[in-house]
Parts: C-alpha cells; structure tokens; sequence
C-alpha cells in the first residue's frame, strides 16, 4: 500500500557501551576486494537511497563516521543541498562559512 514500509532485516539494540546492533567484519586476504557491508538500491521510485545513517540523543551525534581508509564518491557531493550543481555543492541558508584548514605540508 502507498506509505506502507516492508524490512527485510529490522535490528534492535538496546546494548551498553560500545555495543553495535550489526557489526559486520570481513577478515579476508585472498583476492582484490573486501568488504563488510554492500547496499544497492535497484528498485523504480523517483528517489532511491543505497544507505541512510543518523544519530540523534548523545551529547555528539554523527549520523556517518569513516573511522579509517578513504572516503570515494562517483558523483556530486551536496552539503545542505539535495541537489548539488557542482561536484561539490556546499550550502548554508544561516549564512554559515567554510572554513579549510592545512597543516603546512604537501604529505
């Protein structure tokens, strides 16, 4: 029905510190990929969405966090925007600043 959500996999987790409700590890060393986790969408909406992540009730929320390795993106990235002109797209409507830091090496 219009509205309606189907999970295929729903997980809840009412664990203590440093619990996780999935925790995903993949210890291969054969071959040229690993990986832990893997979403695709590949269904007929208007909007589809591979991986959506929030937090919300700590004294810090971090909806994504790349602990190690490199962060890739195929196409543009928005920041405050759903629709990125550009591959980087930042936009405050508070008339925020960017603001870049370096740390005085080239490495």
């Amino acid at each position: 029905a219009a509205g309606s959500s189907t999970k295929a996999l729903h997980v809840t987790s009412a664990g203590g510190d440093g619990s996780a409700a999935i925790h995903a590890t993949n210890t291969s060393s054969a071959g040229y990929q690993g990986r832990a986790g893997y979403f695709i969408y590949e269904g007929s909406q208007t909007l589809g969405m591979g991986l959506i992540c929030g937090a919300s009730g700590a004294g810090s929320n971090w909806g994504l966090w790349v602990g190690s390795g490199n962060a890739y993106i195929t196409n543009s990235l928005g920041i405050g925007t759903t629709t990125p002109a550009e591959l980087l797209h930042v936009k405050d409507a508070t008339g925020g600043k960017l603001h870049l830091q370096s740390t005085g090496t080239d490495s």
